[in-house]
């Protein structure tokens, strides 16, 4: 009857050891998940960030473009003006 108890409780033994096991386990990958979950989401908000600033500068030099696209053509024009002043005094 002994050896019997004796089986038992290494059955319960080795029982609790694969419980414990499979709950260090399982928190183990919970804090991993968790961990690169955390991480994604860190990066894709960097990620929003830099487009948000590329967006903004694109803008800005879309302005500036503007700007001396505008000023270049009144260059052209008085450039025109004066080539037409100097073939008519010719």
């Amino acid at each position: 009857m002994d050896d019997e108890y004796q089986w038992q409780a290494v059955a319960a033994i080795i029982g609790v050891f694969i419980l414990v096991t499979s709950v260090i386990v399982v928190l183990i990958w919970t804090r991993t998940t968790t961990t690169r979950a955390k991480a994604v989401l860190s990066r894709e908000a960097d990620y929003r960030d830099l487009s948000e600033a590329g967006a903004k500068t694109q803008q800005t030099l879309l302005r500036q473009l503007e700007t001396v696209n505008s000023r270049l053509e009144d260059v052209q024009n008085r450039l025109d003006g004066v080539e037409r002043i100097l073939k008519e005094t010719e």
